[in-house]
């Protein structure tokens, strides 16, 4: 299998799935993102060619807060 090519693209492009029910709490978040700030860039954020989040709505969500 071959692996996705990686692509830095413009954040401001990406969209979020309002019907996520992947949820996180406040203090769930919070911990993210000191693992973020840590240990640095985690796993790449997976989008379709429409740039909607097919993985890691959280990570994104952090990433743009953390700037």
């Amino acid at each position: 299998m071959k692996e996705p090519e990686l692509k830095k693209i413009n954040i401001n492009k990406v969209k979020v799935d309002v019907d996520n029910p992947n949820k996180m709490t406040e203090k769930q978040f919070e911990a993210l993102k000191t693992t973020i700030d840590k240990y640095g860039y985690l796993v790449p954020i997976i989008v379709d060619k429409n740039f909607n989040i097919a993985d890691g709505e959280h990570r994104y969500l952090a990433y743009k807060e953390m700037g």
